[in-house]
């Protein structure tokens, strides 16, 4: 995340609104290209490959070969069909991304291939490896890549063959790693394995696919309707909003499903709905204060992270903010669903809102522009996280706080319009000045309104006080 994020001023500053708009579409495109090429075969390496790893060294390596050679071969066939359909016409990309196809069918494969290499590695618990391929990946990806652009030249050419260099090495290197370990070898591979690898992954495709789609579906449409110059103040918005939800959401998200997995086997329903409850009203304190300091900071924001040529951007990320974070809560939704294996409703759900999503950039982008989209990035969330609220609720019920909710927005309205009345030139210490006090008037507000949290906190403190008390006490009787 923090290596997205320092790249994100630098590219925004050596590229034009209009090519950092093409830019971001080219890489959206390569996304939804990428889930497809994959083919899931990530999930069967963390399903099959432990279980296999058990039997014997034998089937540990046949394992592991199956699966790598099956994505090679899926990666390298997608990426010529998808060459091919694009050359013939029959999907029609515009000149400007058709022009740079060679290097993106190159980058798409090397990205097909590399999910099934972690996900072994998740699988044989080698962390420092998996970590170093991850972080290697994208670190050498954002040095090649903008230095290209830097040193030779400002085209995409050069930003993708330095993308497709840099992360094909890291592949590579770690192909070697997997033959000399002796876990890939080509004589290994089993057809009737790979065959059931992907009679498990195919059908979890639709989940990853429709997701993407939600996601980054609204890109391609202002691409088509808007050009590239609308495209490219949208992405950056977006951007911008993404890092502020995923800084809170994504730390979340990885502690919360082994921990009330953890509860639901260890201490039953009652115990799983009171944490999920819980852990959903400290959640919703945390959206509200993020929410709040964007919307504080928003031209702020747009000018340091994404420089000036992109201002006309501030009016959307309070809208694109507040969508994502509605987005965010699904994590807590979803759990019922993941609880019970009803993997089907979720892919059902996130389908519709898709669906949703897609015909609301159609109709809102020729009438009302950009903010059509940011309007239809914040609705189709509200609906996802709707339905999977009701959904979820068959399976598992838990308290909504929504004393919570109205308390976070109120305090988040209040705040920011008066903090709005203070004009301050400098961007810089317009933020500086701000964002404490806004985070300080947040938090007395929260204790105001909502004196049960305040006494749970105390109540938290109170056994550590003690205790502090009773070591005071014992060394003075000394």
């Amino acid at each position: 995340m923090m290596l997205g994020f320092l790249s994100f001023p630098v590219l925004t500053r050596i590229l034009p609104v209009a090519q950092y708009g093409e830019l971001s579409l080219l890489l959206k495109i390569g996304l939804l290209w990428t889930v497809l090429s994959k083919c899931g075969l990530q999930n069967a390496a963390l399903r099959f490959f432990p279980e296999q790893s058990k039997l014997s060294p034998e089937n540990k390596r046949a394992c592991a070969s199956t699966l790598i050679v099956s994505s090679v071969l899926l990666a390298l066939t997608c990426a010529g069909l998808g060459f091919a359909l694009v050359r013939a016409h029959v999907i029609n990309l515009g000149r400007e991304i058709t022009d740079l196809l060679p290097l993106l069918v190159s980058l798409v494969a090397v990205r097909a291939i590399q999910p099934v290499f972690s996900g072994l590695l998740r699988a044989e618990k080698r962390t420092w490896l998996f970590n170093i391929c991850e972080l290697s990946g994208k670190s050498l990806g954002i040095v090649c890549s903008v230095g290209a652009l830097s040193l030779i030249a400002i085209d995409l050419h050069y930003f993708l063959a330095g993308l497709v260099l840099a992360e094909g090495a890291v592949v590579a290197a770690v192909a070697i790693w997997f033959h000399n370990a002796g876990l890939f070898s080509f004589t290994s591979f089993q057809p009737r394995f790979a065959m059931n690898a992907l009679g498990f992954s195919v059908p979890l495709i639709a989940y990853e696919l429709t997701s993407v789609v939600l996601d980054s579906g609204d890109r391609i449409l202002i691409g088509r309707y808007l050009g590239f110059g609308q495209l490219g103040l949208y992405s950056a918005a977006y951007a911008i909003a993404t890092y502020a939800e995923e800084a809170l959401m994504t730390p979340v998200n990885m502690a919360l499903f082994p921990a009330y997995m953890k509860i639901w086997v260890e201490q039953g329903e009652m115990a799983t709905a009171r944490f999920l409850s819980q852990a959903l009203d400290m959640f919703l304190l945390g959206c509200g204060m993020v929410a709040l300091l964007v919307y504080v900071g928003a031209d702020d924001l747009v000018s340091i992270l994404a420089s000036k040529q992109f201002a006309a951007a501030h009016s959307l990320l309070p809208v694109l903010v507040c969508g994502l974070l509605v987005y965010a809560l699904h994590i807590f939704f979803n759990a019922p669903l993941l609880i019970h294996k009803k993997s089907i409703v979720l892919t059902c759900v996130t389908t519709v809102c898709c669906v949703a999503n897609l015909a609301m950039n159609v109709l809102l982008l020729p009438r009302i522009g950009i903010m059509g989209a940011a309007l239809a990035t914040l609705l189709s969330y509200i609906l996802l996280v709707t339905g999977l609220a009701v959904v979820s609720r068959r399976y598992l019920r838990f308290r909504l706080p929504v004393n919570t909710f109205l308390s976070c927005i109120a305090l988040v309205t209040v705040i920011q319009a008066a903090l709005r009345l203070i004009a301050i030139p400098s961007a810089w210490l317009d933020l500086l000045i701000k964002a404490p006090i806004a985070i300080c008037l947040y938090s007395a507000g929260i204790a105001l309104l909502r004196p049960e949290l305040r006494r749970r906190v105390l109540m938290n403190r109170q056994p550590r006080i003690s205790k502090s008390d009773t070591l005071a006490a014992a060394e003075e009787s000394r």
